[in-house]
Order: C-alpha cells, then structure tokens, then sequence
C-alpha cells in the first residue's frame, strides 16, 4: 500500500471509466492498449512527455495494485496531495455541486449550527431543480406533494468529502440516475438521464439568477425574476439561496459536470451576504403570482356593475377560502351573455354561487385565474 494515500478499499472502489475522463479533462491522451486490462496515457507538460499505464478493467486481479502505481505517479507529476487527487478521481462519476461558504476560519470550520444550516439548504437547492426538472413545465413555487422520481433521486444523492481552506459542502449528484418510472423512456432513448436533467436546470437556473440579480439593481426583483421562471427558478430555489447567502455571510454555490459525460460550461452563481435581501423578496414575489390550487368557491356577489351596457366582468366574492371567510377578485367573461345574466340576478337578489379556478395571491388579496362551471346554488336558511 502508498505510503500518505488512501487505503486499498477506496482505490478499489475508483471507477476506471471516471479515472480515464479525469485524465483527458486534463489534457492526457490513449496512446495505446497494454494487454486486455489496461492502456497506456501520454501527455506533453512543459516540453516534457509523460506516460502513465492505466487499469481499465474493474474485475482485473492487480487492479488495486496497478492503480496505486498510477496514481503514485500522478502525484508525482501534478504534485498533488494524494488524498486531494483520490477525492477527485471519487468524484468524477458524479455531477458535483458545490456551496463554498467564505464564513470559514482558517482550518475550515464554521458554527455548527450555521453548517447544519448550509447542508440542508444545499439539499433544498437540489430539491427544488429536481422538482423543476420533474414537472411538465416550471412552476414559480412549488407546493404539496413531490413527484416520486424526486424523492428517488434525492436518495441518490450522495455527500462527498469538505476541502480545506474553506467550507465547501459537495454533493454528489449521479448523472446517469434514472427513476423506475423512466428506464423504458431512456432505454428507448426518448429523455436524458433524470439525474443530469436536474443538475442541468440547477445550473441553468443559477445562470438565470445572475442575470436578474443584476437587473434587480436597477428594476427590482419583480419583473427580472417572473421572466426566468421557464429557467427552473422558483420561489423556493429563491428561498433557499438566500438562506445560504445569509447564514454563510455570502457564498459560492457552483456545478462540476461529471467528468465521464462532461457537458460546455461550469455554471455558478456567486452571492454576498447583501443579496440574501434581493433573493427573498423575489421569492415573495413568486409566491404571489403561483396559483395556491385549482380550488371550488362558494359564496355572495358583494361588487359588480349590474348596468348591462357597462358590464365588464369584475366581480368581487364573500366566499370560503382556507377555512375562514376572504373576500376574491374575479374577473368573468364579459361577452358571454348567460355568465352575465346569472351574475346579475345573482347580485341583484343577493343568491349564492359556485364556481372553480385557480386561486393566486396578490399580496394580502386573492384572485381566481380562469372562472369556470358557475353555477347558481339552492337556498338554504342561512340565505
């Protein structure tokens, strides 16, 4: 065993297809095969060529023994800490998305419950791409239950090992996991890998979120931030980066694409403490404009213009919402003529109505999107 590297067990545990796109990542080409079980990289550094024999086949007998020689001798040339160069040859199957905190001290450690903090908005970041990623289209705030290919991924998820000089938490993120309920539509090659869809619109949302941060300067939060929800940005992933900007007094949160399906770019988003405050109103304002549910309201006319020439379809509504009485803006229809003729006589003679959509927030007011199926209710002797 190498004496100052890890043991056996972890280097048997390296996946030689990861080790091989580690090497060409930095450069290192095949320059030939060496038997059935392994092949031989070359690559020019300063003038200098250099080769290494790299164990390609997992099953192999002397594959520990091969691969500590190899990477005895990639020490040596990218004089590298050996558990620095392992720790990356671990990680290079993985998608590994990073949040590096600047809070940490000079060994790397922050407050506890500040670090608790970070490893749970970190997974929140995750959650809510996937979620983003799961979902027919984006939403701007994600409520209720989640798909169940979610919380399979979430599962896969792995945790990888902090670095020194900094708090950094590193999550392992597998690219080619695929939920049960998908693995006909990959084998048939319809949709990518579930895990690298959701890495992917982490890091097209983060993108996004530097752009409209940038824009918020000078526009507020408001329009900048409705435009990139179609890039996976919700309220949540709103929340969650501004919880990780405020606990971590700023912060680095970046994606490494696994280095055995590599993808253009590194996407990353770098925060400070003061834009915490951008993020979460930008997440109050999401919230606001989501539908809460398509809901089914009952109640009284309490405004409409009744004048028939001046009818217009805005109606105000006494009713039921969450378990206490709010007063609802509705908007109707205001060609259609039996909509208005119910409306009215509705109104007029002060009878209850029923009637579905989609409730959303303005602020402390309710709106219902997309009225539909209204329907005048029987008197009861509560009317």
């Amino acid at each position: 065993m190498l004496m100052g590297t890890p043991d056996r067990l972890v280097i048997r545990a390296l996946n030689p297809r990861a080790v091989v796109g580690y090497l060409r990542s930095r450069g290192w080409e095949k320059k030939r095969d060496f038997g059935a079980n392994a092949a031989v990289f070359g690559v020019s550094i300063n003038g200098v060529e250099h080769e290494l024999l790299v164990p390609v086949a997992h099953q192999a007998r002397d594959y520990s023994s091969v691969m500590e020689v190899m990477i005895e001798d990639l020490i040596k040339i990218e004089d590298r800490s050996p558990y620095e160069l392992v720790s990356d040859l671990s990680m290079a199957a993985f998608d590994v998305i990073r949040v590096r905190s600047p809070e940490a001290d000079d060994i790397g450690s922050v407050r506890l419950n500040a670090g608790v903090d970070l490893h749970e908005h970190a997974r929140d970041l995750v959650l809510h791409a996937a979620n983003a990623a799961a979902a027919k289209k984006p939403r701007a705030v994600w409520r209720g239950r989640r798909a169940e290919e979610v919380d399979d991924y979430l599962s896969a998820l792995r945790l990888g090992q902090s670095q020194r000089g900094s708090f950094v938490i590193s999550l392992l993120s597998p690219w080619d996991f695929i939920p049960l309920a998908e693995r006909d539509q990959i084998e048939m090659g319809f949709v990518d890998p579930f895990g690298r869809r959701a890495t992917k619109m982490l890091g097209r949302a983060l993108e996004a979120i530097k752009r409209a941060l940038q824009e918020a300067a000078t526009e507020g939060v408001e329009k900048p931030f409705e435009a990139i929800v179609k890039d996976g940005v919700s309220a949540n992933l709103c929340q969650a980066l501004a919880q990780i900007a405020r606990d971590g007094e700023g912060a680095d949160v970046s994606i490494r694409w696994s280095l055995t399906q590599p993808e253009q770019g590194e996407p990353s988003l770098l925060l400070a403490r003061e834009d915490a405050q951008s993020l979460t109103e930008a997440a109050r304002r999401l919230s606001e404009v989501e539908p809460l549910s398509e809901v089914a309201v009952q109640g009284h006319i309490t405004n409409l213009n009744e004048a028939l020439m001046a009818f217009d379809g805005v109606t105000t509504i006494d009713a039921l919402v969450e378990g206490r009485m709010r007063r609802v803006n509705v908007t109707f229809a205001k060609d259609d003529a039996s909509i208005r003729d119910t409306l009215i006589d509705a109104f007029k003679f002060r009878k209850r109505i029923s009637f579905t959509g989609e409730l959303m927030r303005e602020g402390r007011r309710l709106r219902l999107e997309n009225p539909r199926d209204l329907a005048v209710l029987p008197e009861t002797e509560e009317d």
